[in-house]
């Protein structure tokens, strides 16, 4: 029987990376191809799989009324909609429990109005998590988290991003709050408290930590990692992953879609120094496609609503 597994996309806009890029950017003006001809790409693979997918959305991009549309549309084909927060802070975890209610709840509030119903995932950017997070999306019953990033790779990801920030990289710590879950937390789903942020083995409330999934060696897995291994290596690594996590998501971005050729040419010219944005769209659309069909072969896609709560079902049992 195959296993059960999800396609997430952790929707970093254009305008999100220009604006990482230290490029100003006004959102309700932008027409930003993350929400159109970006997006196409991942729906006609989705529908070639005959798959739905999972899309953890910025909220602050939805104040742009043609993305606050889009959105809508996706919802109503029957992807799940998730909360990314609303300004994409890299440093959550580092914020106050009154900045970080805000970010989770501003979010809440303005996904739901826009897709009709309150959204039920959330994952925080660049895995910065805090058990304060925990209290927050059990008072807004939410029935997953999945920030949790349980390598001890952290570190190094987080400096990459902060050596690639063109922003305040005091935003962007390398040795953050939620270190020690990155060490020691669990790589498998569980559920997660304020007071038990990291693992647990008995039932405290509802809410449910998917943490991202990795391999034997705790080498984390989502797909901007196949364009760093070798092509060997990386099939290795998603295999031992698919064999290893009880429950199993592939997380990608609009970048790894990116049409450097096309998708560009409105914006500023800086953009294409970003990572990944060379990259030329027939080798992101192989290296994908390559990926699928590894996961398609041991498991059968489903939303990640429908994963967390499969996984509560087997952690009740």
């Amino acid at each position: 029987m195959k296993k059960l597994a999800a396609l997430n996309i952790n929707f970093d806009s254009m305008a999100e990376c220009l604006k990482l890029s230290g490029i100003p950017v006004k959102i309700t003006e932008i027409k930003d191809p993350s929400f159109f001809e970006i997006a196409d790409r991942f729906f006609n693979i989705a529908n070639q799989l005959g798959v739905k997918l999972t899309i953890y959305i910025i909220a602050q991009d939805l104040l742009n009324k043609d993305n606050f549309k889009q959105v809508r549309k996706w919802a109503e084909s029957g992807h799940e909609i998730g909360n990314h927060t609303f300004s994409h802070p890299q440093n959550l975890a580092e914020l106050g429990k009154k900045e970080i209610s805000k970010e989770i709840k501003q979010a809440h509030n303005i996904i739901g109005d826009c897709i009709g119903y309150a959204p039920k995932g959330f994952i925080s950017p660049a895995w910065s998590y805090s058990p304060v997070q925990a209290e927050i999306l059990t008072e807004l019953h939410y029935d997953y988290d999945t920030s949790l990033f349980s390598s001890f790779l952290m570190p190094l990801v987080q400096l990459k991003l902060r050596l690639q920030s063109q922003v305040n990289k005091q935003t962007i710590p390398v040795i953050r709050k939620d270190l020690y879950g990155s060490l020691f937390g669990s790589r498998q789903p569980y559920f997660v408290s304020k007071e038990r942020p990291w693992s647990n083995h008995t039932k405290i409330g509802n809410l449910i930590m998917l943490p991202l999934p990795m391999t034997k060696c705790r080498i984390p897995i989502w797909h901007s990692m196949s364009f760093i291994f070798s092509k060997k290596q990386y099939e290795k690594a998603l295999n031992s992953a698919l064999d290893t996590s009880d429950c199993f998501y592939y997380l990608m971005h609009p970048a790894d879609l990116v049409d450097p050729s096309t998708d560009c040419n409105q914006l500023s010219p800086a953009i294409k120094n970003i990572e990944r944005f060379n990259i030329p769209l027939t080798q992101k659309l192989e290296h994908l496609t390559t990926a699928l069909k590894i996961i398609s072969k041991k498991c059968t896609f489903v939303t990640m609503s429908e994963l967390a709560n499969r996984q509560r079902k087997s952690l009740n049992a």
